[in-house]
């Protein structure tokens, strides 16, 4: 295998550990937060101040990126109707590089969508104070690894498509 397969492959492994980490992480955070949330109220202890504002971050974070790490092996939610009717037709490669073209638009628009805010909004949580570029950079980085994944994709597409084989 030449260097840069290797590369490539490693590549990916580490973007979709990272990826489905931070995921894992938010989720633990979400449900120990939520769970002490409900002891603070029912022992009549007060409340979380700062709680709306984890929250927040935590589920952004854990939608995003695990939205990214799905990506990886296509297991995130989409229409498979076509594709089985089409399946192991020549028809089938065009639907799916069509599709893959327009993935990989939507995940440019919405990096550099992300990207955009992350670098404009100079806004602070009201209780924390922590910068509003932190809620929002999830978007950018788990647009790069949609992006990424989805270009991964196109080209594998296009590689079937040249070979004349249909592989999926």
């Amino acid at each position: 295998m030449s260097d840069n397969m290797n590369f490539f492959m490693t590549a990916d492994l580490w973007i979709w550990r990272i990826l489905k980490y931070v995921a894992l992480i938010c989720a633990l955070v979400l449900f120990i937060l939520m769970l002490g949330n409900v002891a603070y109220r029912i022992f009549k202890l007060g409340s979380f101040g700062w709680f709306d504002e984890i929250i927040e971050i935590s589920f952004a974070y854990l939608v995003f990126c695990g939205s990214a790490a799905l990506c990886r092996d296509s297991e995130h939610f989409k229409i498979e109707w076509i594709e089985d009717n089409l399946k192991g037709t020549k028809t089938a490669d065009y639907v799916n590089l069509a599709v893959d073209l327009i993935t990989v638009g939507f995940f440019l628009l919405f990096f550099l969508s992300g990207w955009r805010l992350v670098t404009r909004v100079k806004d602070l949580t009201p209780v924390l104070e922590l910068p509003k570029s932190l809620m929002y950079a999830c978007l950018p980085a788990a647009g790069a690894g949609m992006l990424y994944y989805s270009f991964r994709s196109l080209v594998r597409r296009i590689m079937i498509i040249v070979r004349g084989s249909n592989t999926d």
